[in-house]
């Protein structure tokens, strides 16, 4: 699976890999022709004894791999003239991986993030990783790309079979999280109405003023301990409002909070056969 989306005028790859293993060339080839800013990786397979092998000239390579068994393992590679910056927590028992991507001039931050969820993930590892996706989830502009296993989620109607995948949806709506892309793409197909894929752009726009409606309360109610922060706040949104894009152009990837800062992604080449697998 491959997907190209731009992210403030970045132009990204996300894919499944399924083992780099012998891919390795094939990928830098199509990387450095494409001209990618980013490169996100899930089920890369690596372990320690492919630390030679996974640098690639011209980036940054960030990456976690699977913790005791076979498989999995994120990545995440930018462009080295980018200022970027790991978020460690400091528990790598969750393939969670989060970068920051220091914005330019008047532009906010933007924090990448690549998970991987193994279809046999424990409640209490999943738990860990809901925890982590909040705290990643306070960030102005947050794009979360990744392989969660949980084929019995309907985003149509939101709805689960299987507890563990109630528990993620339960957790995506506490974060504010909204998925744009397969509303999109069954609206491209003709499977969805307009009307459907403009109700979900609604619904994202109205958690997200109600997320800051919230904080802005908490914020006034503690100006007067809290002065610097209150106004570096302010300064912050006013600078996301002046680069709002209009979130109904919004498209070609998976989950967008605040999007203020996130310009729709323009028609970038694709090779292969492009499917999505996402739970």
């Amino acid at each position: 699976m491959k997907e190209t989306w731009t992210t403030a005028q970045l132009k990204c790859l996300y894919t499944n890999a399924r083992s780099m293993g012998n891919k390795q060339e094939e990928f830098e080839a199509i990387v450095h022709q494409e001209n990618y800013d980013m490169v996100a990786i899930t089920e890369t397979w690596w372990d320690d004894s492919h630390n030679w092998s996974a640098a690639m000239d011209g980036y940054k390579h960030f990456r976690r791999d699977g913790r005791g068994r076979r498989g999995g393992g994120v990545a995440l590679y930018v462009r080295e003239c980018l200022d970027s910056l790991e978020l460690d927590d400091g528990d790598d028992s969750v393939e969670f991986l989060r970068v920051r991507i220091r914005g330019k001039a008047n532009k906010a931050d933007i924090v990448v993030g690549v998970c991987y969820r193994p279809p046999n993930q424990d409640e209490e590892t999943d738990e860990l990783f809901y925890k982590q996706l909040g705290e990643a989830s306070r960030s102005l502009a947050l794009v979360l790309v990744g392989d969660f296993n949980l084929p019995d989620v309907c985003w149509q109607y939101n709805t689960a079979e299987r507890k563990q995948s109630r528990r993620f949806l339960e957790c995506v709506a506490d974060n504010f999280l909204t998925q744009l892309r397969r509303v999109y793409d069954l609206w491209k197909k003709g499977q969805a109405t307009q009307e459907d894929y403009k109700g979900v752009a609604k619904l994202c726009r109205e958690k997200i003023r109600r997320a800051k409606a919230e904080l802005e309360l908490n914020l006034a109610a503690a100006v007067k301990d809290n002065k610097k922060h209150f106004f570096k706040y302010i300064s912050s949104k006013r600078r996301a409002k002046e680069n709002l894009q209009p979130p109904r152009e919004s498209r070609r990837f998976l989950w967008r909070f605040l999007p203020g800062n996130l310009q729709p992604p323009g028609k970038s080449p694709s090779r292969g056969r492009e499917h999505s697998d996402q739970g």
